[in-house]
């Protein structure tokens, strides 16, 4: 059985021990079973009323439901996808969402997940969706050694911006660290306003972080890159996150 399955199934046993347990109020016998039977089964959810609790069974029953489709919303709608994606043809590296550290991802309250078509890679991919957010960070990595040395590329994020986005009004800040071995690093750092990008009839926007050339083989580095808002008196929310693009800056601006 799977979870999908399981959720209505023990929601359905619940209810069923439920009125059972009214029917048979005269037979204490059978309705402490009911009532063990009861606590079984909310166990298995991670959840139980209180003997004492002032909350109804209908009221106790809705906040299962709710649990449930929290926990459900953010259940992946593929498995989890490769560390990048790669286009040979063009030499571009892809980092999907789900490989990117997004700060309270995790909170169907915050951000869902989800899977759309995407025109320009021609495939499905999963997206992060902002519902609400004060604190926005957003984080990732890749390593040098796959990309071609000597090649200048960028990295990007690719996001899109719904029209009725809103919290933007301050700059978000956009950063990039090239990491060699041994410790030395080059740090690049910009802001950029996205409210300026609502509404301008290009909802999907290729934000570039920064540039850097690829060291040799023998000498591969590390790139960190962050986009991170911290104004914590903005409601935030209409942002899509698609994922990190590493590209030659030589080509058409065209993602995988």
């Amino acid at each position: 059985m799977t979870a999908y399955e399981s959720v209505p199934e023990v929601l359905k046993n619940y209810n069923n021990c439920m009125n059972l347990k009214r029917n048979h109020q005269h037979e204490p016998v059978k309705t402490q079973k009911w009532e063990e039977a009861l606590t079984s089964i909310t166990q298995t959810i991670g959840m139980r009323l209180p003997e004492q609790s002032d909350r109804s069974d209908k009221e106790f029953i809705n906040s299962i439901v709710k649990e449930v489709k929290n926990l459900l919303a953010n259940i992946p709608i593929v498995e989890k996808p490769p560390r990048e994606v790669t286009n040979q043809s063009r030499g571009i590296f892809f980092v999907p969402a789900r490989r990117l550290e997004i700060a309270h991802s995790e909170k169907p309250e915050n951000w869902t997940w989800s899977s759309i078509h995407d025109e320009r890679s021609e495939a499905d991919i999963e997206v992060a969706t902002l519902i609400t957010v004060y604190w926005l960070h957003i984080t990732g990595n890749f390593h040098t050694r796959k990309l071609t040395p000597g090649t200048k590329y960028e990295v990007v994020f690719i996001l899109n911006l719904d029209d009725t986005a809103s919290g933007w009004e301050e700059p978000v800040t956009l950063t990039l660290k090239l990491e060699h071995r041994g410790g030395s690093h080059s740090i690049q750092e910009r802001t950029l306003c996205l409210d300026d990008c609502i509404g301008d009839g290009n909802n999907c926007l290729d934000i570039q972080v920064g540039e850097f050339e690829a060291p040799p083989k023998s000498a591969a580095a590390k790139i960190f890159f962050s986009l991170h808002q911290y104004v914590d008196t903005d409601r935030k929310d209409g942002l899509v996150v698609k994922g990190v693009a590493i590209r030659p800056t030589a080509m058409d601006h065209v993602t995988i």
